[in-house]
């Protein structure tokens, strides 16, 4: 008798299942219309039908099957590993396309009220609909558990990448900042120098026993220290105004070749005060789209370096279209060359920007005390003044490469102790990105 009460109860499953496999479509349906009037769900809005039902259909099929072979007195299904992977997978598709858990539970939620609705409107033994109600509860409460722990495992994931970009942002920050303080290390160091050279000068000038002919030479130090100090703060406000992204590109077609050729032309009479050769190759036209004004503060502040730095031999410049996309121009010299030893942050960034360059650090200079205890006979403190004292490279350099970021150029450099420097600055040829930027929000 309990055998043919568990063959009829076998059956009524099976007919359920296919009754309920029949309207899998409308129950779908109905679940997306639920969804779409919920207004604390995400919305279904952004999705195609097919991307809202995932997985959800396979799902609704494998409980049917199950149904279908559910053994006697059953209340529990035996879960196998494809099933846990389908609502792994819908999960993992919810996470993508944004959803909070929240949503995600929600979702389940609507989805178990239109089963719920369907095994009720069944015509079937009371028996037999609980028995599927409860199967299905037990299916369906595995399922949100499975896609619930899938989602936490996808949120940690995603928080530990965000932990190791925070990390990674932070230990850039602490690169910047000991950039900028061995940067403003050096400017001060500068400023004092030139300043030195102000104070030291302007004492000089106090005393009556000095020669008219020193005094001259006195002035002519004074100017080039005040000079030097102008350029130095006209050289911050430009870097301060790159660190706070002020300047903006103003792209225009313009022939490298006759700028540089025409600031070679400019710098010639500084490299024939030292007795050093400056020597131009290149082109004579070679039309490119840039900020010219920009393009040119490069080429000065790279020309101007080698040639403060250079003692003996000189600087060659030349450029070249390296391709229909690139034009580059490279300034070499014959000076001191810069030291691996005294690598520094900024030599670090070029480094990092040009493969194959080298670690290096832009060598300072000593400064030039002068104080008033000092000054015991004015021909003496002539004597140890002069207009040897330049300021380090670090700014100059700073502003070239954060020029070079904003033009969207590289910056490569190689240089060796007592082996010179050369310097190869390589730009894109059109900006069509930035002309279109430029059209769209005119300043």
């Amino acid at each position: 008798m309990q055998t043919m009460i568990s063959l009829d109860l076998d059956a009524a499953l099976d007919v359920l299942a296919d009754q309920m496999d029949a309207q899998r479509a409308e129950i779908l349906g109905q679940w997306h219309a639920r969804v779409a009037a919920d207004a604390e769900s995400l919305g279904v809005s952004h999705m195609t039908r097919s991307q809202f039902y995932d997985h959800i259909p396979l799902i609704l099929a494998a409980f049917f099957e199950k149904l279908r072979s559910a053994p006697e007195n059953a209340e529990k299904f035996a879960q196998d590993a494809r099933e846990t992977d389908m609502a792994q997978q819908h999960s993992k598709h919810r996470w993508q396309q944004g959803y909070k858990v929240r949503s995600l539970v929600r979702e389940w939620g609507h989805l178990n009220g239109c089963m719920v609705e369907a095994i009720d409107a069944l015509e079937a033994e009371a028996e037999v609909l609980s028995r599927v109600r409860i199967l299905w509860a037990e299916f369906v409460n595995h399922n949100v558990s499975e896609g619930v722990s899938e989602y936490e495992s996808l949120l940690q994931t995603e928080a530990g990448a965000r932990l190791d970009e925070l990390e990674e942002a932070i230990q850039i920050m602490r690169i910047v900042e000991t950039e900028r303080g061995e940067l403003l290390r050096q400017v001060s160091h500068d400023l004092r120098g030139g300043l030195s050279m102000v104070a030291g000068a302007s004492s000089l000038l106090g005393h009556d026993k000095i020669a008219q002919g020193d005094r001259e030479h006195v002035m002519s130090i004074l100017h080039g220290g005040v000079r030097s100090v102008t350029d130095m703060l006209g050289d911050l406000m430009t870097m301060s105004r790159l660190e706070a992204g002020h300047e903006k590109c103003e792209i225009a077609r313009f022939d490298a070749a006759q700028m540089l050729i025409e600031l070679c032309g400019n710098c010639e009479l500084l490299a024939r005060e030292k007795g050093l050769f400056l020597r131009g190759e290149g082109e004579k036209s070679l039309m490119v789209e840039g900020d010219s004004a920009k393009v040119r503060r490069i080429a000065q502040n790279l020309m101007i370096n080698a040639l403060k730095y250079t003692t003996a031999g000189g600087v060659d410049v030349s450029w070249q279209a390296v391709s229909k996309e690139q034009w580059s121009f490279t300034i070499s010299d014959t000076g001191p060359g810069l030291s691996r030893s005294s690598a520094a942050p900024l030599a670090d960034k070029i480094a990092q920007a040009t493969e194959g360059a080298h670690q290096i650090g832009a060598q300072i200079t000593g400064e030039m005390p002068l104080q008033n205890s000092q000054l015991k006979e004015p021909q003496a403190a002539l004597a140890s003044t002069s207009l040897a004292w330049q300021p380090g490279e670090g700014i100059g350099l700073s502003i070239v490469r954060r020029l070079c970021e904003l033009l969207n150029a590289t910056l490569e450099l190689e240089t060796g102790a007592g082996h010179g420097s050369t310097f190869r600055v390589v730009l894109p040829r059109g900006y069509e990105s930035e002309k279109a930027k430029n059209d769209e929000n005119p300043a």
